[in-house]
């Protein structure tokens, strides 16, 4: 697999328009009775978990590249799609990258994964010969209102290094906490909706 020169821009919306950061909540209601039922095995709680996306970013990697966690094959992917979230039990695991076509490794990396938390795992060249992956912790909660969550997330061999968000005002400036060195993101920020420069 050879670099690429593209870098990834992480915009979380939590799926919505800019225009609109409204969330749906929805409660159950159980029959009072349910409370006093006896345990069995069926009542057992859900074990604890976390989950995963992920993303292929490796652009020369233009083949489909299949994702296993512990050994466990759970998705075949190509350059520029992901899984979507799967669920993963809390605790320590291994994520493996394989070619599709042939099963060879090219990734091997251990992960931690906690209760409740959501989490994106980039796949990108980090040479012209090798691979990285680089696990990052979601965010998913709703920015403020009028205002959108960004994070850059910096994946670009030859890109820019670090890269960095600024306005595309006549005086540019640099928007404080975006700067993502290669193989790395910068934290979550609230901005404006706009135009905006990425260097």
């Amino acid at each position: 697999m050879a670099g690429f020169t593209d870098f990834i821009t992480h915009f979380h919306f939590n799926t919505m328009r800019l225009s609109s950061f409204s969330r749906l909540s929805l409660w159950l209601a159980l029959p009072a009775a349910l409370a006093f039922t006896s345990c069995s095995d069926d009542d057992k709680p859900a074990p604890a978990q976390g989950r995963v996306n992920t993303y292929h970013a490796a652009a020369s990697a233009n083949i489909g590249v299949k994702v296993l966690f512990d050994d466990t094959e759970k998705s075949t992917i190509t350059y520029g799609t992901s899984t979507g979230y799967q669920a993963l039990s809390a605790g320590s695991h291994t994520i493996k990258v394989n070619v599709a076509s042939s099963g060879a490794n090219v990734l091997t990396q251990p992960v931690t994964v906690e209760k409740d938390k959501s989490y994106s795992y980039f796949i990108y060249a980090n040479s012209t010969t090798t691979q990285a992956g680089l696990l990052t912790t979601d965010d998913l909660t709703a920015p403020s209102s009028g205002k959108a969550k960004i994070r850059l997330i910096n994946l670009g061999q030859g890109a820019a290094n670090p890269v960095k968000l600024s306005t595309t005002v006549a005086a540019v400036a640099d928007i404080p906490g975006t700067e993502a060195a290669f193989g790395a993101a910068s934290p979550y920020v609230e901005i404006l909706p706009g135009a905006y420069n990425i260097a």
